[in-house]
């Protein structure tokens, strides 16, 4: 006799079926957390079934925890009665795959990425979650978001934490040669999940490569770049390297950023082209472009969140001032209007360790305020624009201040984003950051293994 099956208070029975059903031995339950790190709960295939009903329980580590979790803020205890129980992991069965370097080339090992849920059935504001709010709202307007990153991260070998190469010698195949056994095992290993990478280089700094990934649409495409940091870092860690994201873990002018290239398309067109306009942009563009530049300093907090982010920032073509400019590396927001379908901002603002749900988040919250509102464009390359924060707390508080954008935003995330990131890294870190390899190696500890 078959034993039915418990319903889901979240899944459909479609859903249900697809799950237990999953071609994996064993399968991960991953909360993408706010600094980007893979964190999950690992169950055999023949326990899928127990989780059916309400998800797998688990302590809200989305939003709460630091990036080692060795900080346990104290604002915590305010929450306690409504926050700090368990909450619960919902599989988003369509986001399943196959990891295929997990398992010990013994097992299937298989990954769903998860939504927290309160045991009420309320959706808790996680990353994902508020980004998917933010698509939702382009949604119905009858608009796709379109988006393409630029990954830079640093290979080092593990043993000895030197990095791959030393030098600037950007595109040097020479250097890539040099290391593409571990190169194209990434690659495959992102093809494998179904990430496509469009170019690879070597870039300007110490161990530093770049990968370009085909752009996407909406909640799939954040998705994937979320996935990227995990494969990237599992498949170095097996072949004796480490991948590191962070921002500027040592000194020197190696610096990590992520661009977010985003356009907007209707009906298979982009709406950010204006073939009319001496620039090629569209009103909805300019518009859209005037509302990142308006709420940048706010946007900072959230695309560069952590204190080892602003030792990436103002430099040159580094993230220094509000402003913009066509194909022009020197700017905040680059403009390319290459042709039609070609018409795209590439944001950098970014940092290496950003989490895309966030940027893609505070990009949309921002950009549709300057639709909304009609925002007027200012001038190309305003060298008189206004300064992006030179430290994390600036920028923490400049999103506490932008009232209309955090309420954009979601003013729960965004109350429970200042607080914890205040309590778990503001608070821990000196406010001028030294250049001594004391204050580099605090700063490793908490985000160059995971971010």
């Amino acid at each position: 006799m078959t034993t039915a099956l418990k319903k889901s208070i979240f899944l459909s029975d479609d859903d249900v079926t697809k799950l237990i059903t999953l071609p994996c031995d064993y399968l991960r339950f991953t909360i993408p957390e706010a600094h980007g790190i893979s964190r999950s709960k690992v169950v055999p295939k023949k326990c899928i079934a127990d989780y059916v009903e309400t998800g797998i329980a688990a302590g809200n580590i989305s939003t709460l925890a630091s990036p080692r979790c060795n900080v346990i803020p104290m604002a915590l205890l305010d929450l306690s009665e409504e926050r700090f129980e368990n909450v619960f992991a919902v599989p988003v069965v369509d986001t399943f795959r196959l990891l295929p370097w997990a398992g010990n080339g013994e097992h299937k090992v298989g990954q769903v990425l998860c939504d927290m849920f309160k045991a009420k059935g309320d959706e808790l504001p996680t990353p994902r979650s508020v980004a998917k709010a933010q698509l939702g709202r382009l949604t119905s307007m009858g608009l796709d978001l379109m988006i393409g990153l630029e990954f830079e991260f640093q290979l080092f070998h593990a043993e000895t934490m030197e990095p791959v190469y030393k030098g600037t010698d950007i595109f040097a195949d020479l250097l890539f040669l040099q290391n593409e056994g571990i190169l194209y095992k990434i690659e495959k290993a992102l093809s494998d999940i179904g990430i496509q990478v469009q170019a690879m280089h070597a870039e300007y700094g110490d161990g530093q490569f770049e990968f370009v990934t085909k752009p996407e649409f909406g909640i799939k495409a954040l998705d994937n770049f979320f996935r990227f940091k995990l494969a990237v870092k599992e498949v170095c860690q097996q072949e004796g390297y480490i991948a590191s994201f962070m921002s500027k873990p040592f000194p020197g002018i190696c610096t990590n950023g992520t661009h977010f290239n985003h356009s907007l398309w209707k009906d298979g067109v982009n709406i950010f082209s204006g073939e009319n306009d001496t620039k090629k942009m569209s009103e909805f563009m300019k518009q859209w472009t005037a509302g990142l530049l308006s709420h940048a300093k706010a946007m900072a907090s959230l695309c560069c969140p952590s204190v080892n982010c602003y030792r990436r920032m103002h430099d040159m073509a580094l993230p220094t001032l509000c402003n913009w400019g066509i194909d022009n590396r020197m700017a905040l927001m680059r403009v390319k209007n290459y042709s039609p379908s070609h018409t795209y901002i590439e944001s950098r603002l970014p940092s290496g360790i950003s989490n895309p749900y966030n940027v893609a988040a505070a990009t949309i919250a921002a950009g549709l305020d300057g639709v909304t509102n009609k925002l007027e464009l200012p001038k190309e390359y305003d060298r008189e624009a206004a300064v992006l924060p030179k430290i994390f707390a600036e920028a923490l508080d400049a999103l506490k201040d932008d009232v209309n954008f955090c309420e954009a935003l979601g003013a729960e995330y965004a109350k429970e984003f200042i607080m914890f990131k205040k309590e778990t890294e503001v608070d821990i870190f000196p406010h001028v950051l030294g250049s001594d390899d004391a204050s580099f190696a605090k700063e490793r500890d908490s985000y160059f293994k995971f971010c």
